[in-house]
């Protein structure tokens, strides 16, 4: 008596018969990751509530200033100018121009971080990244977080890894028609 026996690797071309949809979740564990870099020396920038308001007329040949400083007062600053050119009249734009400059001052604070805050600034950077790009619906399985850099160096790079549990069954429609609410059919690639 002869045997013979055939995997099932694929579908059966003598069988041609109704399709079959399959019922289930499909679950898996998903990893995503992400880097991040930061400098050990902070420098940011805090408004002191302090300002200066200065009132330019502008001609096609010089500035004059009406009111307030000509320059900022202050050794560092943000300036905001707002321009207003008279209406046209006919055709013919008039030549002047109004500037209104404000001159805000702000502070600048430096903050000299240790490596193990730096990593863990950067690795809560990365992970909050991560995990404002997860599909809905998933369930965080585990975090990791690696410093890839020394010690000694003034930046410093992490990697950040974050596991989830998510379906990733999809509807596959049977000869090539899409459900109502379903995927459109994945084409070979």
């Amino acid at each position: 008596m002869k045997t013979s026996r055939s995997s099932n690797h694929g579908p059966n071309p003598a069988w041609s018969g109704p399709g079959v949809r399959a019922r289930g979740i499909v679950r898996a564990r998903v990893w995503y990751e992400e880097e991040k870099e930061i400098e050990r020396l902070q420098v940011r920038e805090q408004a002191t509530g302090r300002q200066q308001r200065a009132i330019i007329i502008k001609t096609p040949g010089r500035q004059v200033v009406l009111r307030g400083p000509a320059r900022s007062p202050y050794a560092h600053y943000l300036q905001e100018n707002k321009v207003i050119t008279l209406p046209s009249w006919r055709n013919f734009p008039p030549p002047v121009e109004l500037i209104i400059s404000t001159y805000r001052e702000i502070r600048i604070q430096k903050q000299q971080l240790g490596y193990e805050e730096a990593v863990r600034v950067a690795g809560q950077q990365a992970l909050a990244s991560l995990k404002a790009r997860l599909p809905a619906g998933v369930t965080i399985t585990g975090e990791k977080i690696i410093p890839l850099t020394g010690t000694g160096e003034q930046r410093v790079r992490v990697r950040a890894w974050v596991e989830t549990e998510e379906d990733i069954g999809q509807v596959v429609p049977l000869h090539g028609r899409t459900p109502p609410g379903g995927n459109p059919p994945a084409t070979p690639g």
